[in-house]
């Protein structure tokens, strides 16, 4: 496999009252030679109670998909009433020779908040083997880059 060059990241919160956040988001890549964090480019009105948002984004310096062993969402806990509710992630991706791949599509179901015992990040549950996808470009035109903290 090749490189990830694009992600396209879908998530929905939960429709519980105050399932919503303000909070930055980021998308961790842990394995060996794929230690990644990405910020999620969030912006005003996403995140917001029973929404989804999709992130087709560029993916600067990703990782070989099969060094990927986990993904996590981490809540950063900032701004007002940071505690978010997760329902659902789908993480899709297309490498650097154009093949388009499943990584992870998964109910979570969970608070993400620092007042949660577990702390406010969610394992996003791989697919394993990933399935490469039918349509060739499955992230189409980025629309925004994820931002490569480290």
């Amino acid at each position: 496999m090749a490189k990830l060059r694009k992600l396209k990241l879908s998530l929905k919160t939960g429709s519980e009252p105050f399932s919503g956040t303000d909070a930055h988001l980021y998308l961790v890549m842990v394995g060996p030679n794929a230690e990644r964090v990405y910020r999620v480019p969030t912006k005003p009105g996403d995140l917001e109670v029973g929404k989804l948002d999709i992130y087709p984004a560029e993916c600067p310096d990703g990782p070989e998909p099969e060094d990927i062993v986990s993904v996590l969402l981490i809540n950063g806990m900032d701004g007002n009433n940071p505690a978010w509710r997760i329902l659902w992630a789908r993480l899709e991706a297309v490498d650097a020779s154009g093949r388009s791949w499943l990584l992870a599509d998964a109910m979570i179901e969970r608070w993400l908040d620092s007042t949660d015992a577990r702390a406010p990040l969610a394992f996003v549950p791989l697919r394993r083997p990933f399935a490469q996808l039918e349509v060739e470009d499955v992230v189409g035109p980025p629309v925004c880059q994820l931002t490569l903290i480290q």
